[in-house]
């Protein structure tokens, strides 16, 4: 489960993702791709999660129970991620490669899990955890359900009719926007929400959420695209990410997935060439560049730190999970 820090943390990412990337409103046409089951599943899969967190959020927010909430977070994410002789919702065993059904993509529970729980602590950063409210129960709801609803709309189109419905999305918007009838104006009828609690950035932070799951999953391209590779040195996607982040970190507010290449091209696997010119590419700094045959624990692969300067880490290996508190990583995503 994330903790209160990188909750905070993941809050301040989806923010700058929404701030960087322009974030509008996902009530417009859009066009999904092929009919594909596996797709449907998973989106479908990430919408129910979503929503149980933030249904999570709810029984904090009126019993202060913070135990039972950990519980909840922990038990859901479970569910999510599966486990031996329980697979989760995101098997992609049931859609092999070559059938009609295979899955447009792979491996990417982890980086949505990691979004969904994200988008759920950034949302309960803005309550007062002192104080037990209706009204904050009742919007953590209300944009759980927004969340499963539009991400729903989507997944029939990729199960059934290859088009996303514009009236779905818009009737979704609808039953959270309304401000009479609407999810969140009911909310604010009990009068006692936390004074933090912003709507347009909660709404934000939720569409961060669908914005990223429909561009890791291949669905769609939603309104404003997805967001654009800062480098393609190699004909990889790379992205310089920020002081303190590991790679599936830096991928996943880019609406991306960890790749291998990060290793096998510029890291531990690679060559300082490469790894040279993707930091040139990316905008490091100048400097020659170290290759370190120990890192500690550290996989950073290439990188640059505020007090080495360039670096390409050989040993350990490179790994997506690794970060340092004063190095940023060179990831490639796709």
């Amino acid at each position: 489960m994330l903790s209160k820090v990188r909750k905070r943390a993941a809050r301040g990412a989806s923010s700058a993702v929404v701030v960087l990337i322009g974030l509008r409103c996902l009530g417009a046409t859009a066009h999904a791709g092929a009919v594909n089951k596996c797709l449907a599943g998973k989106l479908k899969a990430v919408g129910k999660s979503t929503a149980a967190y933030l249904k999570c959020d709810q029984m904090r927010d009126l019993d202060e129970n913070g135990s039972d909430y950990v519980q909840c977070i922990h038990g859901e994410q479970l569910k999510f991620a599966g486990s031996p002789g329980r697979p989760g919702p995101f098997d992609e065993s049931k859609y092999p490669s070559g059938s009609g059904e295979a899955c447009l993509t792979f491996s990417d529970a982890g980086t949505l899990s990691e979004v969904a729980t994200g988008v759920e602590g950034s949302i309960s950063g803005d309550i007062d955890n002192a104080l037990s409210s209706k009204c904050d129960a009742a919007k953590s709801l209300c944009y759980g359900k927004y969340s499963k609803g539009v991400l729903g709309c989507y997944a029939k189109a990729a199960a059934k009719t290859r088009t996303v419905d514009p009236s779905c999305l818009a009737k979704v918007e609808t039953k959270l926007t309304d401000g009479v009838k609407g999810c969140l104006a009911k909310a604010a009828a009990h009068a006692d929400c936390s004074a933090g609690r912003n709507e347009t950035t909660e709404k934000g932070e939720t569409d961060f959420l669908i914005r990223t799951t429909l561009c890791v999953l291949q669905a769609d391209t939603p309104p404003g695209g997805c967001p654009a590779c800062q480098g393609l040195t190699g004909g990889l996607c790379w992205f310089n990410g920020t002081i303190g982040k590991d790679c599936d970190d830096v991928c996943g507010i880019n609406a991306r997935t960890y790749d291998p290449a990060t290793e096998s091209y510029a890291g531990s696997g690679g060559t300082a060439e490469h790894c040279t010119t993707v930091l040139d590419e990316l905008g490091a700094p100048d400097g020659a560049l170290s290759q370190s045959q120990s890192c500690s624990i550290y996989g950073l692969g290439c990188a640059y730190d505020e007090f080495v300067g360039r670096i390409e880490c050989l040993v350990p290996a490179t790994d997506s999970g690794s970060f340092f508190a004063s190095a940023s990583r060179m990831c490639a995503c796709h």
